[in-house]
């Protein structure tokens, strides 16, 4: 009866340790240019259930005119939500949330950043984010079109 307990107990430690493994992989973001501009991407993360440890908001990453670009960010979980804010070189066009579709967070119009959302970064600014669609893969993919 011992060994039968053990084994159960070893299964649900591996089954626990397989589902872990899979939320502690990067999310996959494939950033899809096709616009004559080039374009600079910026991601965030954060929790729905009010643990913050990996809620993170992250710019630049740049994609030129009509190239597919993987981005990985943060780490997948199915409590976080994500989200994108994107401009062309010289703010002609901007890919951001309206409505309820997004969220609002700091970022730098020029430099790069990597920060907390709640933290206010120096020189920044606050813009609206779109909510980003994040399968339970781990993967979205974002294009980008003239408006």
């Amino acid at each position: 009866m011992k060994r039968i307990f053990t084994r159960a107990l070893l299964v649900c430690l591996l089954v626990a340790l397989l589902s872990g493994a899979a939320w502690a992989e990067p999310v996959t973001v494939k950033l899809a240019n096709k616009t004559d501009a080039k374009i600079f991407v910026a991601l965030a993360q954060v929790s729905e259930g009010g643990e913050d440890s990996g809620d993170r908001v992250r710019g630049w990453f740049a994609v030129n005119p009509g190239k597919t670009r993987t981005v990985k960010f943060g780490n997948y979980s199915p409590v976080m939500s994500y989200f994108y804010y994107a401009t062309s070189k010289g703010g002609k066009r901007i890919w951001a949330g309206k409505g309820d579709d997004g969220s609002t967070f700091q970022i730098h119009p020029t430099n790069a950043f990597n920060s907390h959302p709640d933290k206010k970064i120096s020189g920044g600014k606050k813009v609206r984010f779109k909510h980003l669609s994040v399968s339970s893969e781990g993967k979205a993919r974002v294009t980008f079109t003239a408006k």
